[in-house]
């Protein structure tokens, strides 16, 4: 099975959740090394970054976890992983279409909006248990995000999007890519790892329920191409 590989997300403490496309089936997928996120030796081992693509041979375990991810989970042989090729960002964007118009859309009626703040959703989740997507994308113009720390010292990003009462939305940032350049050099040297192109293709998945949220699977910034 070959996966393009789309989305790389800082998880802390050195792990990452890496995510791509399946050109075959048509749809999303979430490798799990032996049912494991990845490490940082093992994408550096592996040479994976976004655009990489992949081989590997799932389990044919099925993953033990919740919907909404169980929809893209698949356990796959840890030593079973080869580097095919690589794909330039330009590409990448003709190959894998966006999920839907919105991000209501895209996650089919299940996502809540909520924490309205002069017309931004400062909250977006959506129920664990939920017989949807876990990762998304949506097309928009060049500019329309801002990447910002809030007050208490997360990486955020504010982004354009219709969603019917909002006309923005705030997410937190999970993206490999950013998250490294805002500890590297800040607000700054994140927004200028965001593409020179007229249309960002964006990446947003849902992170798996925390402990002082249960129940919901908050929506996050996965990448921006």
């Amino acid at each position: 099975m070959q996966i393009l590989i789309t989305d790389i997300t800082d998880m802390a403490d050195g792990m990452y959740c890496v995510a791509g496309w399946n050109e075959a089936e048509g749809r999303m997928i979430r490798p799990l090394p032996q049912g494991r996120h990845w490490h940082a030796e093992l994408l550096e081992k592996h040479r994976i970054a976004v655009g990489s693509r992949i081989e590997v041979i799932p389990t044919g375990r099925h993953h033990n976890g919740d919907y909404p991810h169980t929809t893209e989970d698949l356990d796959v042989v840890t030593g079973s992983i080869q580097l095919v090729d690589e794909v330039p960002t330009s590409q990448i964007i003709e190959i894998v279409p966006a999920a839907a118009m919105n991000l209501t859309q895209a996650f089919e009626g299940h996502l809540r909006l909520e924490n309205p703040f002069r017309g931004i959703s400062q909250k977006l989740w959506v129920p664990v248990g939920s017989r949807c997507r876990s990762l998304v994308s949506i097309n928009r113009p060049f500019g329309s995000i801002e990447i910002l720390v809030n007050k208490f010292g997360t990486l955020r990003a504010k982004i354009e999007s219709n969603e019917g009462d909002f006309n923005r939305v705030e997410v937190t940032v999970s993206c490999s890519l950013l998250k490294h350049a805002y500890r590297k050099g800040g607000v700054a040297h994140a927004m200028s790892k965001l593409p020179a192109a007229d249309n960002w293709h964006l990446r947003l998945g849902l992170a798996r329920e925390f402990e002082k949220t249960p129940g919901e699977c908050a929506l996050m910034l996965n990448g921006v191409l």
